[in-house]
């Protein structure tokens, strides 16, 4: 975080793309390996992960629903400060983890090796069936999610929705609601369901998109937008619960760093090349967009997969 920052701060002041993209790139280096890493010491430190780790995650998206309504209110969409103010607020969140209780972590003896990373329990993971599909279809889902965080914005602004940003969090605030009714869900629907029912939700919000407009057909943007707290929170959000729940105590932290890696590295990765692509081919000659098309992509390939995970996940013991 400490480095991230300086990282950010320098971002802000780079005008040329070529320079532009390496520098965030390196920027997210420093940063994604600590999404996974906080979740583990947070899973590491609470009794009750399904009662307490939703009050705890819940925060932070309390701080990125403020986040949103402070560059709107300030009107900073169209300027550098959100970088800057994201690079203040990375190097304040360095200095805060030196607060965090100690969590030494798990002695490692003989050649690191894939096996020794992952560890043989985690291998032994992929023979099990349900955890198998959670890593394929969840990392499938995180494709259609990259059309959300890139061009939701720009298509409301193209849309002439004034406030875009900041009508844009109110998809954080159904979050921050959701994930407190989150342990409510976990004592009446099993994990098949609610992660099932959050992949559909993924991609019926698209239709939502594609299908509404700026007069009677506003609500539908913004039920679109408000369905980001359940589409979220009932796929990653839970598969984290799941994994805390199935994988052994002692390579936990190792199994949440690799569904990161293969959710929000592998399957944002390849969902955000795959959303620019579909925006370029459908951008029109006076740099408006086909939008209609664009989101039933995404609304479609999320209803599919959906459908899909519902069949080849079994109901059974801690699912």
């Amino acid at each position: 975080h400490l480095l991230g920052g300086g990282v950010m701060f320098a971002l802000s002041f780079i005008t040329e793309f070529r320079w532009f993209y390496p520098v965030l790139i390196g920027y997210a280096l420093l940063y994604m390996p600590t999404f996974a890493l906080s979740s583990s010491l947070a899973f590491h430190h609470l009794i009750n992960t399904t009662k307490d780790f939703p009050k705890v995650r819940v925060w932070g998206t309390i701080g990125w629903v403020l986040s949103g309504f402070l560059v709107s209110w300030l009107d900073w969409e169209y300027s550098v400060h959100p970088l800057q103010l994201a690079a203040a607020s990375s190097i304040v969140h360095g200095l805060f983890c030196l607060s965090l209780p100690a969590t030494p972590p798990q002695p490692r003896e003989g050649k690191l090796t894939l096996k020794t990373i992952l560890g043989p329990e985690v291998l032994a993971l992929f023979k099990k069936r349900n955890f198998s599909v959670l890593v394929i279809f969840l990392t499938l889902i995180a494709v259609p999610s990259g059309y959300y965080y890139s061009f939701v914005n720009p298509f409301l602004n193209e849309l002439g929705m004034e406030n875009a940003a900041g009508k844009m969090a109110l998809g954080q605030v159904s979050e921050l609601f959701i994930m407190l009714l989150m342990p409510f869900f976990f004592s009446r629907i099993s994990f098949k369901w609610i992660i099932g029912i959050g992949i559909l939700v993924w991609g019926g919000r698209y239709l939502l998109f594609a299908w509404g407009d700026m007069d009677h057909g506003v609500w539908m943007f913004y039920t679109a937008i408000l369905l980001h707290g359940v589409a979220f929170n009932f796929t990653f959000f839970t598969a984290q619960i799941y994994i805390d729940r199935i994988v052994p105590v002692h390579v936990r932290s190792t199994a949440q760093g690799f569904m990161a890696q293969v959710t929000m590295g592998i399957g944002a990765l390849i969902g955000t090349f795959i959303a620019g692509e579909t925006v370029r081919i459908f951008t029109l000659a006076n740099d408006s967009h086909h939008w209609e098309i664009i989101w039933l992509i995404p609304g479609g390939f999320g209803l599919i997969i959906g459908l899909i995970f519902l069949v080849l996940f079994k109901k059974g013991r801690g699912a």
